[in-house]
C-alpha cells in the first residue's frame, strides 16, 4: 500500500505576516525551518507552538507521571 501525505509549507516570514488558521488537526510545515506546527482550528499559524514544544512538555509531564507511580 502506497500512502502520500501533502502537507502546507510557507516559509517563516510568509506565515507570520499572513492570518492563515489551519482548521483543526491540520499539518503546517514552516518551509524555513522545517518544523511542523498542528492547527487547532482557532489560532494563528504564528501563534500555534511548534510540535516539538507541546510533545517535549507532554513527555515531560508524562515522565513525572511514570515516576510518581513508581515510588
Amino acid at each position: 500500500m502506497n500512502i502520500a501525505l501533502t502537507l502546507k509549507r510557507m516559509p517563516t516570514v510568509d506565515m507570520q505576516i499572513s492570518d492563515i488558521v489551519p482548521v483543526a488537526g491540520e499539518i503546517i510545515m514552516d518551509a524555513t525551518t522545517n518544523k511542523i506546527k498542528i492547527g487547532d482550528g482557532v489560532t494563528r499559524f504564528s501563534d500555534l507552538p511548534y510540535i516539538t514544544d507541546w510533545l517535549a512538555e507532554d513527555l515531560i509531564n508524562k515522565l513525572g507521571t511514570l515516576q510518581e507511580d513508581t515510588e
